[in-house]
């Protein structure tokens, strides 16, 4: 399984931030408890390259979203893009 070019773990829900993260995150990139969206997407995913541009920096949220793992897999199939290789 590959991040690259995918994204969707990104769009389509909030991001909430915990307490620290609502008193240090700038208030241009919070919606009250959560990262603002533009669209669907979250403030910080690149829609050309479909990378967070704030990875080093990301929520506590974004860190635990495995890769691969049921809720990523979820995305995945919801999104049409799980490959045959990794349904199995």
């Amino acid at each position: 399984m590959d991040c690259a070019n995918c994204g969707v773990c990104c769009t389509g829900w909030r991001v909430r931030l915990n307490a620290l993260e609502q008193m240090t995150t700038a208030e241009q990139f919070k919606d009250g408890q959560f990262l603002k969206m533009v669209g669907n997407r979250c403030i910080f995913l690149d829609p050309q390259t479909m990378r967070c541009t704030n990875y080093d920096q990301r929520p506590d949220t974004c860190k635990r979203f495995t890769l691969g793992g049921d809720a990523c897999r979820s995305r995945r199939r919801e999104a049409g893009m799980e490959t045959e290789q990794e349904a199995a």
